[in-house]
C-alpha cells in the first residue's frame, strides 16, 4: 500500500467521520506518546518520530503555531506507520528515519490524513483557503491537496472503493459542510455583524 492508501484506512479503522483530525487523540489510539520541545532543544528539526525502549514517541517542536504542530504530528504519524523509523541511528545511537526518500511518503499520509481528498471533493472545497478554515491546516500545508482536488474533479476520476467508503463514513459531515452550505453560513454571520 501507498501512503495515502495507508492514511485512508486510518480513517476507517479509527471510525473518523469528521474534520479537522484530531491528530493527538488518533496517536494516544495507537499508544504513541507526544511529548513537546523547545527550538533550543529541536534545532532543524519541527518534530521527530522514534522509537526507545520499544515505546514509540513523537516529538514537536513548541514554537510554531497549533495547526504546523498538527501536520507535523501527522506527519512524524506517518513516519512510524510507514516504518520509516529505525532506517538509521544518529550519534547518540537514537533512531532516526532518513530524511532522503522517505520524506515526500510522511508527507503525503499526513496530506491525505487530515486532508481527505475524497471528502473534500464531496463538499465541493478546492481552495487553500477553504481547506484551511475546514482542517485548520496551514496554507503552505494544503497548496498540493488543494491543486490535486481541483485536478481530479476537473478529470472525473472516480473514487476508489476505499474513497467510497471514507465518504459513507463522512456522510453526516459532508452534508453539513458542502461549499455551499459553509458559503451561507459565512453570509449569515457577515449579515448578523453588519
Amino acid at each position: 500500500m501507498n501512503p495515502k492508501e495507508i492514511a485512508q484506512h486510518v480513517l476507517l479503522e479509527h471510525g473518523i467521520s469528521e474534520l479537522p483530525v484530531r491528530v493527538a487523540n488518533l496517536c494516544d489510539e495507537f499508544g504513541i506518546t507526544i511529548k513537546v520541545a523547545n527550538s533550543l532543544r529541536m534545532k532543524e528539526y519541527m518534530g521527530l518520530a522514534m522509537v526507545v525502549d520499544k515505546k514509540p514517541y513523537i516529538i514537536i517542536e513548541t514554537s510554531y503555531c497549533i495547526e504546523s504542530q498538527k501536520f507535523t504530528a501527522a506527519h512524524e504519524l506517518g513516519h512510524l506507520l510507514l516504518g520509516h523509523v529505525g532506517s538509521w541511528k544518529d550519534a547518540s545511537g537514537i533512531q532516526r528515519p532518513s530524511e532522503t526518500c522517505i520524506e515526500p511518503d510522511a508527507n503525503a499520509f499526513a496530506e491525505e490524513l487530515t486532508m481527505p481528498e475524497c471528502v473534500l471533493m464531496s463538499c465541493g472545497i478546492t481552495t487553500v483557503r477553504q481547506i484551511k478554515k475546514l482542517c485548520r491546516i496551514l496554507p503552505e500545508d494544503s497548496k498540493r491537496t488543494a491543486e490535486r482536488v481541483r485536478q481530479r474533479l476537473k478529470s472525473g476520476d472516480p473514487f476508489t472503493p476505499t474513497e467510497q467508503w471514507i465518504v459513507r463514513q463522512f456522510a453526516d459531515y459532508i452534508q453539513q459542510h458542502t461549499a455551499k452550505s459553509v458559503y451561507r453560513k459565512e453570509r449569515a454571520v457577515c449579515a448578523t455583524n453588519s
